[in-house]
């Protein structure tokens, strides 16, 4: 039989390798400290409950901060440490997970007596239980993958987000197990000795040694599951088809040399080999990628934009990179190349409820009358996403652009009356916020809102006299 591996296989054995460090000893240190000091702030608080969710997120936080460094490499490139924010985000998530886990069993028993009573009795309901409780145990490393994958809240309950993580992958999320025990069992057994070897000597040697053994154990065991579930949830790359020339009737066996020949000239190759796809690593630092950039780039628009194209084709999609390399893709006059460019990123926004993205990128593009396959909820949406960033100018005129097709828009309509309320609050807006009052009076003759526009038109022109 052939010998097969799968990518995850290779990425497992290096986060094992480098697993097995001095650093253990410093995470288990700074874990147990924090956690130390939880404990002796915890009479203070007075709050059991506050006190146990301060735990769940310090454990949570740790778990993600491996689970970040396993999934992407960036920062290490980089040279900078994993932003603190794009930690939590994950623990977060990884705690939202696990209390949707526990809520069923939150609801059927009421108390830790009766979960007792319930496992003790011979039933069906034991067995259930029984089986609830190991499936919750294990979850943790799901939990992990599904969080530090998560571009979005909804993709922790989206089932095509779950399926792009799993689907076809179960032998290699087992390993994580496998890996993770294995190793674990491994340090008892080289643990041990070692405490033994001490108790002979003194008991000040005695507990030295088990102190740095169960702070090597403690950080050993967070980053190897976190850096195991990190690298599991970056989605296989797809595997390279090898494409075969037809086979020929037997009756054709003495052309077989002249069409495999013409096959490779109409192909413009040699007969294909497999070439492994390059495996792209999620952009967690997009925003100060781009701001980065920026600075280096300044005003010039085209280097900007290649830079960006580079850093958009390095790593997976994201929104405020392809938002920025629209931008100056329309600041550098290459229209076209934006339209094209936004055309598959405003959609792939507003999926994953990068909203405000894809408003600054249907703003570049406006003078276009591009509408990019939008319903007039979205497009009223980018609006409304552009008027809270206080792009009021822009706001109108996406207002403006759905009423033009259909004035009895009432969002649409109501977009603009917000904004024209906004800037009629300074004198040297309040000309601006009559011309739109105008505009709907004029050409929105039929709604429902028109007389509440005349109003505030007619309160506005008192207030100039």
């Amino acid at each position: 039989m052939a010998r097969t591996g799968t990518p995850f296989g290779g990425l497992a054995g290096e986060m094992l390798s480098r697993t097995i460090s001095i650093g253990a000893i410093f995470t288990g240190l700074i874990f147990l400290a924090v956690v130390g000091t939880l404990g002796t702030v915890a009479p203070r608080i007075g709050s059991d409950l506050v006190v146990l969710a301060a735990a769940q997120f310090l454990v949570s936080f740790f778990l993600a901060h491996f689970t970040v460094e396993g999934y992407s490499d960036q920062w290490e490139r980089a040279g900078r440490p994993i932003p603190p924010t794009e930690v939590g985000t994950v623990a977060l998530r990884y705690m939202a997970l696990a209390i949707i886990l526990l809520a069923p069993l939150l609801v059927a028993v009421r108390s830790r007596d009766a979960a007792l009573a319930m496992l003790i009795a011979p039933t069906g309901s034991a067995i259930a239980l029984l089986v609830y409780l190991l499936a919750v145990a294990a979850s943790p490393p799901a939990l992990l993958v599904v969080a530090v994958s998560a571009s979005s809240w909804s993709d922790l309950v989206s089932p095509a987000h779950w399926g792009s993580r799993f689907r076809g992958r179960w032998i290699d999320f087992f390993l994580i197990y496998v890996i993770f025990v294995g190793a674990l069992f491994c340090l008892v057994l080289v643990g041990l000795p070692i405490v033994a070897f001490a108790w002979t000597k003194s008991t000040e040697t005695l507990e030295a040694t088990s102190a740095g053994v169960a702070l090597f154990a403690t950080g050993f065991t967070i980053s190897l599951l976190g850096r195991l579930c990190g690298s599991f949830a970056i989605p296989p790359a797809p595997e390279a088809t090898e494409t075969r020339p037809a086979s020929l009737h037997p009756s054709l066996s003495q052309f077989k040399g002249v069409v495999a020949a013409r096959s490779e000239v109409a192909g413009g190759s040699m007969p294909p080999t497999a070439v492994a796809a390059s495996r792209k690593a999620a952009l967690l630092d997009a925003g100060a990628r781009v701001e980065q950039l920026r600075a280096t780039h300044g005003a010039d628009s085209t280097a900007l934009a290649a830079a960006l194209r580079e850093l958009d084709g390095t790593f997976l999609p994201h929104p405020s990179v392809r938002q920025a390399l629209a931008v100056a893709l329309v600041a550098a006059g290459r229209q076209q190349e934006a339209l094209d460019v936004a055309r598959e990123a405003i959609p792939s926004c507003m999926k994953t409820g990068s909203v405000a993205a894809a408003a600054l990128i249907y703003e570049a593009l406006l003078p276009s009358g591009e509408t990019f396959g939008l319903a007039k909820e979205q497009i009223v949406a980018l609006g409304d996403a552009l008027k809270s960033m206080k792009r009021y100018t822009a706001a109108v005129k996406v207002y403006a652009g759905v009423l033009s097709s259909n004035a009895g828009d009432v969002k649409a309509m109501k977009g603009m009356i917000a904004v024209a309320q906004t800037l009629s609050q300074q004198q040297e807006t309040a000309a601006t916020a009559a011309r739109i009052y105008g505009h709907l009076i004029s050409h929105c003759p039929g709604s429902p809102l028109l007389d509440f526009v005349n109003a505030e038109r007619a309160k506005l022109d008192r207030k100039a006299v």
